[in-house]
């Protein structure tokens, strides 16, 4: 299966979002899926850039600075991400077809995009949604209710819309989507992280510190 990720940040980024995109799709190539992730930089001199490895696709765009930009400037470069998304990569993606589409919230803005997608591939989609933005915004009180929250709400209604199923982590995300008209999309997904880990290794170092210690003091 061909399946394209799009998130908003991806390695070398120190943020764990970028962490959990990468150990998705190496978990995806892993799976024998052929995985393609489709991330912005704001540090690109071109337009696009292509990483290669075997099943795994690294497709990074020139974007506005988004993450450590003030609330308007990144208000207003995330509002246009999906039609950037589009014009930047549409020379690599004019030949490419993807069976599935994963994309990851927050960001709220790549609903546009995916809808494209989904519509031009016939493509199914699934919504890993992680913040339910922008009502947590006006509950922690960085948000008031205004043109700017309607407008976000816009854009959170369109992609949800998008997906074909939308993942989210708790259950209190799950109940706010009973009053919504998209709760037969929802399911409860966790956080997943990769299981491969160093093997144990069989040696007690309490034992042997005992015994080099219990040496030195014989020999004085």
């Amino acid at each position: 299966m061909h399946i394209l990720l799009i998130v908003d940040c991806y390695l070398p980024s120190t943020k764990s979002v970028a962490q959990l995109a990468d150990d998705l799709a190496r978990g995806f190539v892993g799976q024998g899926h052929d995985v393609t992730v489709l991330a912005p930089a704001d540090d690109l001199k071109d337009n696009v850039t292509v990483s290669d490895e075997p099943g795994l696709h690294v497709v990074r765009y020139r974007a506005g600075r988004m993450k450590g930009a003030n609330l308007t400037l990144r208000a207003m470069n995330e509002v246009v991400i999906s039609l950037v998304a589009a014009l930047r990569t549409r020379g690599y993606m004019a030949h490419r077809r993807y069976d599935y589409i994963v994309f990851y919230s927050p960001s709220i803005f790549y609903g546009p995009l995916v809808a494209y997608f989904r519509r031009r591939w016939k493509a199914r989609s699934y919504l890993i949604l992680r913040d339910i933005f922008p009502d947590w915004a006006i509950h922690t009180g960085v948000l008031r209710k205004g043109p700017a929250y309607y407008l976000f709400k816009v854009f959170e209604r369109i992609q949800y819309r998008a997906a074909d199923v939308i993942g989210v982590e708790t259950a209190r995300s799950y109940e706010y989507f009973k009053m919504t008209p998209f709760i037969g999309k929802v399911e409860l997904l966790r956080n997943w992280a990769t299981t491969d880990r160093p093997g144990r290794v069989d040696r007690s170092y309490r034992r042997e510190l005992e015994t080099t210690q219990g040496r030195r003091q014989a020999a004085v």
